[in-house]
């Protein structure tokens, strides 16, 4: 299967997706995660930031990892919602509207159809009501 590489806008929501983790991680440790003070390895929780440093750039190698192996993937449904939108604007050119003088005839036509209908179903309710009022006297 040939690659596709996926449009440049896929690359820049995936740069602000990963953006955003990294400042909601960094307000998440934000009161234990010191990030000018990270190599300061005087203190006692000097082990505890550089095992939250290498995690967070492991997170990060992970998701630029998925992002980069699986782009063509992850973007199928997109593309496919595209193609779809651009199919349908194309049938929708091809399609021979009416006429405003067509559109008011048949508008005619339809309101005539359905005051018809609605007598008929009207003369025929009032029949059944006569009907059934003389059988249940």
């Amino acid at each position: 299967m040939e690659r596709t590489r996926p449009p440049a806008a896929y690359w820049v929501i995936c740069v602000a997706v990963l953006a955003a983790l990294g400042a909601a991680l960094n307000a998440l440790y934000q009161h234990f995660f010191d990030w000018w003070g990270v190599w300061n390895l005087s203190d006692a929780n000097a082990p505890g930031r550089v095992a939250l440093l290498v995690g967070t750039a492991a997170v990060y190698a992970g998701l630029l990892y998925l992002v980069y192996t699986k782009a063509a993937r992850i973007m199928q449904p997109f593309i496919n919602l595209v193609r779809f939108v651009g199919d349908v604007w194309t049938e929708l050119q091809r399609v021979v509207w009416p006429s405003h003088e067509d559109t008011y005839a048949f508008t005619v036509v339809v309101i005539i159809a359905v005051l018809v209908v609605a007598l008929w179903v009207g003369v025929l309710d009032m029949i059944c009501v006569q009907v059934m009022s003389g059988l249940f006297r």
